[in-house]
């Protein structure tokens, strides 16, 4: 079992780094869009037109849903710590596990939800009403991708942190997240 913990961990960690190099870059079209565009607008009053739809719509999108997941391997979400830091490995990691079982069947029931609307727009050929006229499924691809991303990272860190319950010596960082960057609880260190 430590051992596909471990090889599952590593691979998810690849796609989220993938994932986050991804968003990275969409942040930097962003920005190279909206120079353009108000250089367009003041210097030769005529605006990139297409560009505030494909920021809003689409690009922006991307951003989040596909830097969701790496943020979590990375622990950068808001946690209340104030609590935990007085227990030990085995405490905490009981007290996690607890917090992150309701998630999965509410990132669950999302990414299905997702999964339902990016179809039904696919097969009705639904489009953004604005200027483009592109399908609106391409945007709302986003989601299930990053979403289903975000639920294998929390699937990984349940088992985790059950196997850290039962071992507080069970080696389960490439799991729980990447050590090198995360949190050092999981690796034993108060």
């Amino acid at each position: 079992m430590g051992t596909l913990l471990r090889t599952v961990g590593r691979l998810a960690t690849g796609i989220e780094r993938g994932m986050s190099g991804i968003s990275a870059l969409t942040i930097f079209l962003i920005m190279v869009l909206v120079v353009a565009d108000v250089a367009m607008r003041y210097a030769f009053n005529n605006p990139i037109k297409w560009s505030y739809p494909v920021i809003s719509r689409y690009l922006m999108l991307y951003v989040f849903f596909f830097a969701v997941a790496d943020t979590l391997r990375r622990n950068q979400h808001v946690i209340v710590g104030f609590l935990v830091g007085a227990m030990g490995i085995r405490g905490r990691s009981l007290v996690e596990l607890v917090a992150y079982l309701p998630s999965i069947l509410i990132f669950a029931l999302v990414l299905g939800l997702g999964i339902g609307l990016v179809w039904s727009q696919f097969v009705h050929n639904d489009v953004v009403m604005d200027s483009l006229g592109w399908p609106s499924w391409i945007a709302t691809l986003a989601l299930p991708i990053g979403i289903g991303m975000l639920l294998v990272r929390i699937v990984l860190r349940v088992t985790a942190l059950a196997a850290r319950a039962v071992d507080p010596a069970a080696d389960v960082a490439a799991a729980y997240g990447d050590p090198a960057e995360g949190d050092a609880r999981i690796e034993g260190h108060e």
